[in-house]
């Protein structure tokens, strides 16, 4: 019983990275193809292409800073709906422009 637990709360957690990683690279695709591509004239990224751009930019410029807090909804909410808000805020600035 306890194997099993332990079983499904792992791979809860791989199937969430793997939705958070594919959702990042989708919202990176969409707002490259919406503003990097119309003003530099670079190729349009894939959603396998953003998500390697974006684990380089991660890996680079990624600040570990220790929360005094303990909160646990914060960082999922973090990871889930930062690119939606990304990709809709995207969306206002594209009808500008």
């Amino acid at each position: 019983m306890v194997a099993f637990l332990v079983a499904s709360v792992v791979l809860g957690v791989v199937a969430m990275i793997l939705v958070a990683t594919l959702l990042r690279g989708w919202a990176l695709s969409v707002l490259w193809g919406w503003f990097v591509v119309p003003i530099f004239g670079v190729p349009a990224l894939g959603i396998a292409q953003a998500i390697a751009v974006a684990m380089v930019v991660s890996m680079l410029t990624h600040q570990y800073v220790p929360s005094k807090e303990k909160d646990t909804w914060g960082p999922w909410a973090q990871i889930f709906l930062a690119p939606l808000f990304a990709v809709g805020i995207g969306w206002i600035v594209k009808q500008y422009i």
